[in-house]
């Protein structure tokens, strides 16, 4: 069964996550990124926007180990470890190398990864990388993006520069909005259900497969 679904030809996916700190994107990606090493036989990778910031964070103040939760300290001054890579990729990074500077950084990944059928970026938060993914994909035609809106309430984009995206319907971009109630069973239905949904369709698929596949959230 895994090497039928290895041999067949698929567009390779990018899956786009938006959604404020908490909001269960992160977790959200792996379960993404399990069933799809299971179905596919280890064909999908983790893009994070945000990997050259952190390893600049990591690089220049070691001690930080939760750069999430971490409150603000003599290590970043009188800033949070996440309010520090916000100040450095705003006020540094974006002006000195373009708006678009990292998403081209991921684009670069995904172009290396052509063995790959799935890449998922778990954070996506600007305007400016959604057009330059869908940029991508126009330029290439065995791309597709799926976005995803992740809401959980009590959550929001409060002290973060980062926002919810809307892609422009004449796109053709499949969206979602996936709202977290706090239970990770919950949230794994909810997003194996989506991914069902989103691939069950692929018409290169046996009826078999996609079968299989639209009952993996059950």
């Amino acid at each position: 069964m895994y090497n039928t679904i290895y041999s067949l030809k698929m567009p390779r996916r990018i899956i786009l996550l938006n959604g404020p700190p908490r909001s269960g994107k992160d977790e959200a990606a792996k379960i993404i990124l399990n069933k799809c090493n299971s179905l596919f036989f280890k064909k999908a990778e983790n893009i994070r926007l945000a990997d050259p910031l952190l390893q600049c964070l990591h690089s220049m103040f070691p001690q930080v180990t939760d750069y999430e939760s971490q409150k603000a300290d003599v290590i970043c001054g009188d800033l949070t470890p996440r309010q520090w890579i916000i100040s450095f990729a705003e006020e540094f990074a974006k002006k000195k190398s373009g708006k678009d500077t990292f998403v081209n950084i991921a684009l670069e990944k995904i172009k290396r990864g052509k063995q790959n059928t799935y890449f998922v970026v778990p954070d996506l938060g600007f305007d400016e990388e959604i057009d330059g993914f869908i940029e991508f994909a126009q330029q290439n035609a065995d791309v597709e993006i799926i976005l995803i809106r992740m809401h959980r309430e009590g959550y929001d984009f409060k002290g973060d520069s980062r926002k919810y995206i809307y892609a422009d319907d004449k796109h053709n971009i499949e969206q979602a909005d996936i709202y977290n109630y706090g239970t990770l069973p919950e949230l794994k239905n909810k997003i194996l259900k989506l991914f069902a949904e989103s691939i069950k369709t692929e018409d290169s698929l046996p009826s078999y497969v996609w079968q299989k596949i639209s009952s993996c959230y059950q």
